[in-house]
């Protein structure tokens, strides 16, 4: 098996996100106040998201920020177009930010950036931090849709997406499926790109036992003498079913596909996939980091022979879950997906299914908890990933649409063992934030799988963030619980019963962060649900350790 020897960058400092479409859309508008490019004193080290879900679509980003450290810190934010020039007149920066603190960068409210913007964001600060960038698209009609994604400070230079698809057609309404995917250039060169893209096998236009490979590679060229797609230092390339201004167009052979794809660079780059569906019937949208790919036997990168995935579900209040899986290398490598947990009607019925999966070289394969009939309804608990090599796990998260209901989806990436800690930290936590009416507002939930499946005791504790303007969420007020859980446990704030909340008691309103302590490695994700407006209300995210 080749040996990548690809490096991965960590910037404790300073994180790169790439943040396309951030305002509301403009047909044809994408300028921004844009002064000569000049130095801010803040130096640029990465990690990037992305966005844009279709032209008609009205799409707005937001960045919350945490002091992750016990000293107040400065936190940064600068903004560049995707050529990388710099928007000085865009720069944001919060002073004297407390230990553990949150700071929102709100791009709507930015003086600095007009209607239209895209481009990308960086956040630096004298201490480590933890951001999320939360994205709000409204489509015709005023339906809403929601992703939040993980922004870390690191980057590689090769990035595996286990979910792509191409106006994947699918399901009983003939709904369209679509990802674009954005590459940002964390290092201090131009970068070279190249993108290879493999079918998946079974879906789509492509047969269960076929599959074709594109490469998309230019020739050789000034800047980039060995060939590749050029990005400019601090700049970003999408890629998007169809091409614009400011996307390019993945190759027409690719319709009705689903893909794996690999992304090699001469410089350490992030990239984001948001997976969206924008017909009639529904409006989706969720967001996934790409994995950094180093050697094999490296266990610093984001793939590993032990991925876990800390949420699965069958028909639980509807939701399911699914994983796209990716092998990276050049041959095939042989896995086993068990799933564990219980049935929410039979507290007492154990679940633990195996199922052996071959994932082909440089490509992958999708597997549903709706494949197999083996695996009950109402089934609720974790997975594993195990495999002779290490593979990249995506989690999807579906809720099927019922009468007069529009689908909920949601996306988050799979976790290397290796990668489990003892903490688990939310910057977002809702109970009943913002209720009223019948609606119960905003509400947020935790899914945690204990690393080697056994018997952990943790400690929950939850502050509640007085300046929210949340009625009733305007004292400040801490909430603290212990609790034993035996492989896996979903705490949901919205529950009437304190004992599953997760915060040992059941307040009016609650807005803040959550921190959870263990006495073994834990993995832990983190959702968000609200009722608030019609369309997909549905996110996640992965907990920062």
């Amino acid at each position: 098996m080749r040996k990548l020897g690809r490096r991965i960058r960590r910037h404790p400092l300073t994180l790169l996100i790439a943040v396309l479409g951030m305002l509301a859309l403009a047909a044809g508008s994408t300028s921004a106040l844009v002064a000569p490019s000049e130095s801010t004193g803040v130096s640029s080290l990465p990690v990037r998201v992305n966005a844009v879900l279709s032209p008609e679509s009205r799409e707005n980003t937001s960045v919350i920020v945490q002091n992750n450290s016990a000293k107040s810190t400065t936190i940064v934010m600068d903004f560049y177009t995707p050529a990388g020039v710099l928007i000085p007149l865009a720069s944001q920066i919060h002073a004297d930010v407390a230990a553990w603190s949150t700071r929102t960068f709100t791009q709507s409210l930015n003086q600095g950036l007009l209607p239209g913007f895209r481009g990308v964001g960086v956040l630096s600060s004298e201490q480590p931090l933890n951001a999320l960038l939360l994205r709000e698209v409204m489509s015709p009609g005023e339906i809403r849709s929601y992703a939040i994604h993980n922004a870390y400070a690191e980057s590689g230079e090769r990035v595996a997406l286990p979910f792509v698809a191409n106006q994947l057609m699918e399901g009983e309404l003939g709904e369209i499926l679509n990802t674009r995917f954005s590459i940002a250039n964390a290092g201090l060169e131009v970068a070279c790109v190249t993108i290879t893209y493999k079918m998946v096998p079974g879906r789509g236009q492509t047969a269960a036992n076929g599959s074709t490979t594109f490469i998309h590679s230019p020739g050789p060229s000034d800047v980039c003498p060995e060939g590749g797609i050029a990005i400019a230092v601090s700049g970003q390339l999408t890629i998007a079913p169809e091409s614009s201004e400011m996307t390019s167009a993945i190759s027409p052979w690719t319709t009705n596909s689903l893909m794996s794809v690999i992304i090699d660079s001469t410089q350490p780059v992030t990239v984001v996939a948001d997976i969206f569906r924008g017909d009639d019937h529904s409006a989706q949208l969720g967001s996934y980091n790409g994995f950094v790919v180093s050697e094999s036997e490296s266990t610093q990168d984001d793939i590993s022979k032990r991925m876990i995935i800390p949420l699965s579900q069958k028909l639980v209040n509807d939701y399911w879950t699914e994983l796209a899986i990716t092998n990276p290398w050049n041959v095939t490598a042989s896995a086993t997906i068990t799933y564990l947990g219980k049935v929410t009607e039979d507290a007492e019925r154990n679940v633990e299914l195996a199922f052996d999966i071959t994932v082909p070289a440089g490509s992958g394969i999708t597997h549903s908890v709706l494949d197999s009939e083996d695996i009950p309804d109402g089934f609720i608990g974790w997975a594993t990933v195990t495999a002779d090599l290490p593979l990249a796990v995506v989690i999807l998260r579906s809720k099927a649409a019922g009468s007069g209901d529009i689908h909920s989806y949601s996306a988050a990436n799979g976790v290397p063992w290796e990668k489990a800690s003892t903490t688990a930290k939310f910057p977002l936590i809702f109970r009943n934030a913002h209720a009223e009416g019948g609606a119960k507002g905003d509400n947020s939930w935790v899914s945690i799988a204990v690393e080697d499946g056994g018997t952990a005791n943790i400690r929950l504790v939850s502050v509640n963030n007085p300046t929210s303007g949340a009625k009733g969420c305007g004292t400040l007020k801490l909430y603290q619980t212990t609790v034993t859980v035996s492989g896996s446990f979903f705490f949901d704030q919205g529950a009437e019963d304190k004992h599953k909340t997760g915060l040992g008691a059941t307040p009016e309103c609650l807005t803040g962060g959550m921190a959870i302590m263990s006495d073994k490695p834990i993995v832990a994700l983190g959702g968000f649900t609200s009722d608030r407006h019609n369309g997909d209300n549905d996110a996640l995210y992965n907990a920062f350790r």
